[in-house]
């Protein structure tokens, strides 16, 4: 059974619902001017149910044509922590939609909230996780929102939300207001420059899905870039079920035991190595010769192993690897520097962090891979704009930031720079690698923890951000939040994908 803090107000009796509040601040009172108010017991009391939420009908408790505000929070459970009976309350909602089993539980509410009130005047407003306004679950559920009639009026954009129960988790949370047809009053928005911060409020002319002041849109995956930029690709997939990974501690041993080994060890890029400085290695054979294959005994051992594995697959594709069983299963290594990108990175940083890697070092498929990056791409790549676009296109994978291709990086409406304005981020971009460089013993996660940052890298990144702002929004205008750098980002975008 669900106990959740949801409330129906009718109308004309709005003051009914008020009364906790009332008593609150009337404690507030006492406590700063020493008297005692007290209104307790209620002569009036509220209507109570207690019962499943999504397993009722909701004008039994009330009908909708009495209600004024629907109100409340929904259980922050995702696809993955759902119970078989949550499960079962989504299936039963959605009716196994195309797309909904993806979507985060508090997602029903708006199902059966806006099915509930639609064609009245009730005013709407849920505290939920932020994945529903983020990523792939915003194409999935809000068009059935907007498709009803309804129109978001105000909203709170991510923030920390924690319950004043002992032991709860802090979790980010949006809380957005809709209502059915045009709603009446300000659209107002709110939004934070991190996530413990007071909310900083603006007018909107339109709030669409993202929580931005933009037209209603949602953002679809491309197989090219938007913008003049080099193509990304993920890293190369070893497919060897572990035989050719290895740490510090075995790569030595190779080293020590087997000399035609050690010469194809190479360094492997992977999302935890890259953002906590840890090394790993693989066997990277592509220019091995078939006599050395045969004449070392750990490569034969280690292929013959991932030979046998590949041919056991029920995939059709992986038993025709076995043909090649000394090659990763996907090889996609630049032979130039390029730029790493973790795919996937805690939500607390303000960015993920990118660096530059020499073709020597192997790119895993935890990883993407932009050759023929330079300077200038990395500084956008690294800046406030591409930031909020990443947090609200890219969406997440359980609570980690999540770094995508074809939905993140080739629909970012990239600026079109002068010479002048590209060579002003290249060299705020060298900044900001210049001030990581002065920290050698920090990692990327030390450097970007958002309560341990270097003040000099705070200040790189600042200058960085002075000279991409403009590229989007042009010399004299200013973006004080993310919120306003998405509704930027939007129009650019919608005026780069018009024709289609």
């Amino acid at each position: 059974m669900h106990r959740v803090a949801f409330m129906l107000i009718e109308r004309g009796g709005r003051q009914t619902a008020m009364y906790l509040m009332d008593h609150l601040e009337n404690e507030a009172m006492a406590r700063s001017f020493g008297v005692n108010l007290v209104d307790l017991p209620l002569q009036t009391s509220a209507t109570i149910v207690v019962g499943n939420a999504l397993d009722m009908d909701w004008n039994d408790v009330l009908p909708a044509t009495r209600a004024s505000y629907i109100y409340g929070n929904p259980p922050f459970i995702g696809k993955k922590r759902r119970t078989s009976e949550q499960q079962s309350d989504m299936t039963r909602v959605f009716g196994g939609a195309k797309g909904t089993g993806e979507l985060d539980y508090v997602a029903a509410w708006y199902e059966r909230v806006t099915e509930y009130a639609k064609e009245t005047a009730a005013k709407i407003s849920f505290v939920s996780t932020s994945s529903l306004v983020q990523g792939e679950q915003v194409p999935i559920i809000w068009p059935r929102i907007i498709g009803k009639g309804y129109t978001i009026g105000f909203a709170h954009r991510s923030f920390t939300w924690s319950s004043e129960a002992r032991g709860s988790a802090q979790v980010a949370v949006v809380i957005v207001g809709i209502a059915w047809g045009k709603w009446l009053g300000p659209l107002r928005l709110f939004d934070y420059s991190d996530h413990r911060s007071d909310p900083i409020e603006s007018k909107a002319k339109s709030i669409n899905p993202y929580l931005a002041d933009a037209p209603i849109l949602y953002v679809k995956g491309r197989n090219t870039p938007l913008g003049p930029v080099p193509k990304a690709s993920f890293g190369s997939m070893p497919n060897d079920g572990g035989e050719f990974l290895f740490n510090d501690e075995d790569a030595a041993t190779i080293r020590e035991s087997d000399p035609i080994a050690a010469k194809y060890l190479r360094e492997i890029a992977c999302t935890r190595q890259l953002l906590h400085g840890q090394s790993r290695w693989c066997l990277w054979l592509v220019d091995s010769t078939a006599a050395d294959r045969r004449a070392s005994p750990e490569i034969r051992r280690r292929v013959a192993v991932v030979q046998a594995a590949r041919q056991k697959s029920t995939r059709a594709a992986t038993r025709a690897l076995a043909d090649t069983p000394y090659l990763f299963g996907e090889i996609r290594q630049p032979d130039s520097r390029y730029l790493c990108v973790p795919r996937h990175s805690s939500e607390n940083r303000n960015l993920i962090p990118m660096v530059f890697m020499p073709p020597e070092v192997i790119a895993s498929d935890s990883t993407i891979a932009i050759a023929e990056a330079d300077n200038y791409l990395f500084g956008v790549m690294q800046s406030a704009m591409f930031s909020a676009w990443q947090e609200a296109i890219g969406g997440k994978l359980e609570d980690r930031l999540r770094f995508s291709v074809e939905v993140v990086y080739n629909t970012f409406p990239f600026p079109s720079p002068t010479a002048k304005q590209r060579l002003a981020v290249a060299n705020a971009a060298q900044e900001v690698l210049d001030a990581r460089s002065s920290h050698p013993d920090d990692s990327l996660a030390d450097l970007y923890d958002p309560l341990a940052t270097p003040p000099d890298l705070v200040l790189a990144h600042r200058r960085l951000d002075r000279v991409v702002d403009p590229l989007f929004v042009g010399p004299r205008r200013k973006v004080r939040t993310q919120a306003e750098r998405l509704s930027v980002l939007f129009e650019r975008y919608v005026g780069l994908t018009e024709p289609d």
